[in-house]
Order: structure tokens, then C-alpha cells, then sequence
């Protein structure tokens, strides 16, 4: 509200509780008067404020207006902004998981390939236990080393191996 309105506004109660009191008369003056006559202060004061009042109830509803608007327009982003959300989390999920699976398959071949060196180690190893280093081949070309210096030879070097020595 205008401070001119809120003046006439105080200036029409000061009409009305005068003449309720009795310190003043209802007059109307020829010429009228209309800083004085009551019916003309309060007309005044009445007509400035149905102004006011009309002018702003039409403020509120293009505010309101206008917050419908930007509800809207806030109801959209957050539909965008959770469905954007939605996809990101999905990926970062779908992202993780490769990641967990490319290092749990890198893991294990990596350990195979370890477990390949190892058998080839092991077995480059008992083919040399197993060329008998004891000049055990007779003229006939027959084994003629004792069994059982075989079978510990090939133990000495399973334990070897499994131990992560050269047999």
C-alpha cells in the first residue's frame, strides 16, 4: 500500500469516529469540499482502496501465476535430474562391476600363468631326474638302475617344486 492510501485511509476513520462521537456533522458543502466533507473523505478513501486492492489481487495472481510456472518448470528438472541420477548410478554399478571382473580375471590369469611356469619348471626339472644321471644304460640300451632310486628321484623333485626350488 501507498502511503498516500494509507493516509486517506486514517483520515476516513478520524471522519467516522467523529461523527460517531458526536464532534462532527454529516454536511455537504457547495462547493463540495473534499478534504473535509465526511462522505467525500471516506468515498476517497474507499474508492483508492478498492484501486489497491484490485491492483493487487491482479499482482498475486501473476504470481501465482508464475510460481505455477516455475513449479512446473522445477517439477521437470527434477524428473530430468533423478532420471539422470538413475542412469548415472546404473552405470557407476555397471562400471564398478567390469572393473570388479576385469581385475578378478586378471587376478586369475595371472595366477595361471604362474601355475604354467610352475609345471613347466617341475616338469623340465623331473625330465631331468627322469635321464638318469647314473650311467644306467647298459650296451642293450635297458635301464638298469634300481626302481626305487627312480621313484625317489622323481619325489625329490615333486617336493622341490612344490616348495619353489630347482629339484
Amino acid at each position: 500500500m501507498t502511503d498516500e492510501l494509507i493516509m486517506k485511509i486514517d483520515k476516513a476513520h478520524d471522519v467516522v469516529t467523529e461523527l460517531c462521537s458526536g464532534k462532527r456533522q454529516w454536511e455537504m458543502r457547495i462547493p463540495a469540499q473534499p478534504d473535509d466533507d465526511p462522505d467525500l473523505v471516506i468515498g476517497a478513501a474507499l474508492r483508492a482502496s478498492r484501486v489497491e486492492i484490485l491492483t493487487l489481487r491482479a499482482s498475486v495472481k501473476e504470481l501465482e501465476e508464475k510460481v505455477q510456472i516455475l513449479n512446473g518448470a522445477v517439477d521437470r528438472k527434477q524428473v530430468v535430474y533423478h532420471r539422470l541420477l538413475s542412469d548415472y548410478m546404473a552405470q557407476k554399478i555397471t562400471i564398478g562391476e567390469w572393473k570388479t571382473k576385469s581385475e578378478d580375471a586378471e587376478s586369475r590369469a595371472t595366477l595361471a600363468e604362474a601355475g604354467v611356469k610352475a609345471l613347466i619348471v617341475a616338469g623340465n626339472s623331473m625330465l631331468a631326474y627322469l635321464g638318469h644321471t647314473n650311467n644306467c644304460v647298459d650296451m642293450s640300451g635297458k635301464c638298469v638302475c634300481n626302481p626305487e632310486e627312480k621313484r625317489d628321484n622323481w619325489r625329490k623333485a615333486v617336493i622341490a617344486v612344490q616348495e619353489g626350488n630347482e629339484p
